[in-house]
């Protein structure tokens, strides 16, 4: 059996009590279900891509400089807006494969929480906003508009770059 050592933390209350709150259902002590929880991160944390491991240590690192603003909502936020897709962009994202479709939800799932991530435009296309990503080796575009009284977040078309502007003026205008 492996030896163990005592680590202690500050958290905040409301976690503690979560904490408590698990330990009690599962029947286990409140410094199990930590030791669990803390293997369960360092398990995680080694399965990601030493880049991104190297990425997230860059952006703690400049928190601490103050030379980047931590993001104040985070993968663990309630959405902000609700995704709402218009026929074309359901039907497009459809025929897309798999890994695509994936990180097309993870992009709009982004967008959702911080609907600013995408680039404004102008002129024919002024409303909308489009937001770009890579995947699959390949830059794609993804075009929406907000409507903040609604609280939701429409989902025009999603392309590559190629005419990718003149269909969405073709399609804005029926």
């Amino acid at each position: 059996m492996p030896t163990t050592v005592p680590v202690s933390a500050k958290v905040r209350p409301e976690l503690k009590k979560h904490l408590e709150e698990i330990a009690r259902l599962e029947k286990r002590s409140l410094s199990t279900v930590v030791k669990m929880a803390v293997e369960h991160y360092v398990d995680q944390y080694n399965t990601l891509h030493p880049q991104f491991q190297a990425d997230i240590r860059e952006a703690l690192a400049g928190i601490e400089q103050g030379d980047v603003l931590p993001y104040p909502r985070g993968w663990l936020s309630p959405m902000v807006l609700e995704p709402v897709a218009y026929t074309k962009f359901a039907r497009i994202k459809k025929k897309l494969p798999e890994p695509l479709r994936r990180q097309i939800d993870v992009q709009v799932d982004l967008l959702c929480r911080d609907p600013a991530l995408g680039e404004m435009k102008a002129g024919n296309l002024q409303g909308v906003r489009v937001h770009k990503f890579s995947c699959l080796s390949q830059l794609y575009l993804l075009a929406y508009t907000v409507d903040e009284p609604e609280k939701r977040l429409y989902l025009l078309a999603i392309g590559g770059h190629e005419n990718f502007y003149r269909d969405l003026k073709n399609y804005i205008k029926t």
